[in-house]
């Protein structure tokens, strides 16, 4: 599955925000986007190692409506990429935050790459699939707290800090 989800946040969506409520959806959080109700049915379509491609809004990675979201990816799949794209222009007509993700129906968990963008990186958005190999970092694991992505130098000494350091 490939896809652009809208970018509609449930509550401006009042009477079909609730609908939405009542169907299941673990990922709903009526201050959610729902484009989250869609990772989760597509992960729910899918075959075993099937996969799932989205670009959406990224504020889910980081905002504490997408709790239920992030817990999702973690019980559920495996992240196998994902770009933040934070500030970045990518689309003409819209200003959201915005991330493309990759993922696996399985529970085999595998490091996810991941590279995150900013402002200062727009130019390098037209050469991705060859900055994203040679610049990637990998997580090897998420939590359900808030997901962020550092370059490789804060991310070796983030990395190293936590092996050394005592955990508060």
């Amino acid at each position: 599955v490939i896809g652009n989800p809208p970018y509609v946040q449930m509550h401006s969506m009042k009477e079909m925000s609730k609908a939405y409520k009542t169907l299941g959806y673990e990922t709903y959080q009526s201050t959610g986007d729902l484009y989250a109700l869609f990772y989760e049915k597509g992960e729910g379509i899918l075959k075993t190692n099937g996969l799932v491609s989205f670009i959406t809004g990224s504020a889910w990675m980081r905002a504490n409506y997408g709790k239920s979201l992030r817990r999702f990816f973690i019980n559920k799949t495996a992240v196998i990429e994902l770009i933040d794209l934070s500030d970045c222009d990518v689309f003409d007509s819209a200003t959201v935050l915005t991330n493309i993700m990759l993922y696996e129906k399985t529970t085999q968990k595998q490091p996810t790459k991941a590279i995150r963008f900013t402002k200062k990186d727009q130019e390098k958005l037209e050469n991705l699939k060859e900055v994203f190999q040679n610049e990637h970092i990998e997580i090897d694991n998420f939590d359900e707290n808030s997901w962020v992505i550092h370059d490789k130098s804060t991310f070796k000494i983030k990395r190293k800090v936590e092996q050394q350091g005592v955990k508060l």
